[in-house]
């Protein structure tokens, strides 16, 4: 089974042995794979992308994309499944071959913004959903918190990734691979400047190494890229004029930060 979502961005093939693998479109690169599930019985995408519903023996598990946490779960049902076009629905057939249908977004407002932002970053992808949705439930509140807080920081700089790139082509082999693995490390941040050598080099070891680090699966995000992510999807959830204002902003920053890339997303499902 198969399933495509924002313009050809991601893609997810479920399997009935009991695993799902995300791949980028068109290039094929695996982004992730969540193995030791029950047999996957259909997949469905939110409209945004931010989430994978993935209908398994009797239920259907709401899976956070970029970490595969579980957010909810919904029974009884299996397949087929549909998200409304707005994202705020999930509709499955039961096992008694009844309809059902969920509000996937409903939540109580935020008693305490801090915390929420808090929880935004943590490991725990409930209680970070529960979060959002309490942000969500409070536009006037949470719009002007949300607009206020700064960017995740980038680290290593721009600088010491042109750096580290530059070094895939040293003449000492322990500095190639020495450079190959911080690059790793580094992840997402450091995929403009490799992919800007890829076009550029004419070396073939930067080529097969760049190439390399492209092509592996991405780490998994910090703390600071959870949370800049998921509140980029709230705001998208609350879909004000405030709000898309605030995505926005954050849409023009720098392409290397979680927050840009996940604003764009939001205001891309708008």
């Amino acid at each position: 089974m198969l399933a495509v979502v924002g313009g050809g961005v991601w893609e997810s093939a479920g399997s009935t042995a009991r695993f799902v693998s995300l791949h980028a479109v068109p290039s094929g690169r695996r982004l992730a794979r969540w193995e030791k599930l029950a047999p996957v019985k259909a997949v469905a995408f939110s409209p945004d992308g931010f989430t994978l519903a993935v209908a398994t023996a009797g239920v259907v598990e709401l899976r956070e994309v970029a970490t595969g946490g579980v957010r909810e779960v919904f029974a009884p049902a299996q397949a087929p499944l549909a998200f409304a076009p707005d994202g705020t629905l999930l509709a499955a057939v039961g096992m008694n071959q009844h309809v059902y249908l969920w509000d996937v977004r409903s939540g109580v407002p935020a008693a305490d913004l801090a915390a929420a932002w808090e929880a935004l970053a943590g490991a725990d992808a409930v209680a970070a959903f529960r979060a959002q949705k309490a942000l969500a439930a409070d536009p006037a509140r949470a719009v002007p918190f949300l607009g206020s807080q700064p960017a995740e920081e980038l680290s290593p700089t721009a600088g010491a990734i042109a750096k580290l790139v530059e070094s895939l082509d040293a003449p000492a082999f322990a500095d190639r691979a020495a450079a190959e693995k911080e690059l790793r490390r580094v992840g997402p941040p450091a995929e403009p400047a490799l992919r800007k050598a890829l076009a550029e080099t004419t070396s073939p070891e930067v080529r097969q190494r760049a190439g390399a680090v492209l092509a592996a699966p991405p780490r998994p995000p910090t703390p600071a890229e959870l949370r800049a992510g998921r509140a980029a999807e709230a705001l998208g959830w609350i879909g004000t004029n405030e709000a898309a204002a605030v995505l926005r902003a954050w849409a023009g920053g720098d392409g290397r930060l979680r927050r840009t890339a996940a604003a764009r997303a939001a205001l891309a499902n708008r």
